[in-house]
């Protein structure tokens, strides 16, 4: 849905939604020398904007959440930092 349709929905008049922003895993090499780890600005900067528009916002940071669980993918060559996608899902109110 676009921002148009959802002006159009309330008669021209902009609905106040809940919308849930989500940073998902970091996903990296097992090779990779380094693991970065830095805040979501990008969902922080978008989450005041859509707060200052009125809407309610909620924000799941994968990796945040859960810097130090790690999980290797795909015979071990990758690895997967942060929350599982179940664990993801139940924080999606």
């Amino acid at each position: 849905m676009l921002f148009g349709d959802i002006q159009e929905l309330a008669g021209g008049e902009c609905a106040m939604l809940h919308i849930t922003l989500v940073r998902p895993p970091n996903l990296v090499s097992y090779f990779a020398s380094t693991r970065v780890l830095t805040p979501p600005l990008g969902l922080a900067y978008i989450a005041s904007s859509l707060k200052r528009a009125g809407h309610s916002v909620t924000i799941v940071d994968a990796v945040g959440e859960a810097p130090h669980k790690v999980m290797r993918l795909f015979n071990g060559k990758m690895l997967v930092t942060g929350l599982s996608i179940p664990e993801i899902l139940q924080r999606i109110p």
